[in-house]
């Protein structure tokens, strides 16, 4: 099995999660309370968004490079820079994605209002959209983590070198 598959059946298996706890736990958000929240996951997910982004094109411009001229991703191959850029990457691809499921969130609540004024659908659609807003919290979740996690990555990587260089200094002298 491919990373690609092992990745879509983690976020089958996260929103299935979700949608579980919220059908069996009894819980029922009140959807037009939970604005603030989908507002907040929303910038937050558009400052990842941006900021990976840039530090992406920033700070591995080789990976940027390579995408443009295929030759040039053997450069990047197997290295642990490759993992990184792999991970700013899918971060970036993540809250996208999350963002794309908060806007279907508010558009499906407009759409409904009229059917859920009728109680038609309410606790279908209630479950649906509180395991959406889990389902994003975690994605959100995971990419500060991961943000936080590369940069504790690249930290430690330059006091390595920084040690490293010190300890060339201290036997040259």
């Amino acid at each position: 099995m491919n990373s690609l598959h092992k990745r879509i059946i983690t976020h089958v298996v996260l929103l299935s999660a979700c949608v579980i706890f919220f059908y069996y736990s009894g819980i029922r958000l009140d959807i037009a309370k939970t604005s603030n929240i989908l507002s907040s996951l929303q910038n937050i997910m558009s400052a990842i968004f941006a900021l990976t982004g840039i530090w992406l094109a920033i700070s591995y411009p080789e990976a940027i490079n390579s995408y443009i001229n295929p030759k040039k991703v053997s450069l990047l191959k197997g290295s642990e820079r490759t993992k990184r850029i792999e991970k700013i990457t899918l971060t970036i691809f993540g809250t996208a994605y999350a963002l794309v499921f908060s806007l279907l969130i508010q558009w499906a609540n407009v759409i409904f209002e009229e059917l859920l004024t009728k109680n038609v659908f309410e606790n279908v659609y209630t479950i649906v959209c509180s395991s959406l807003l889990a389902y994003i919290s975690i994605i959100v979740i995971r990419g500060l983590l991961a943000i936080l996690f590369i940069n504790f990555q690249i930290a430690n990587d330059l006091h390595d070198k920084k040690d490293e260089a010190e300890a060339i200094k201290d036997l040259s002298d």
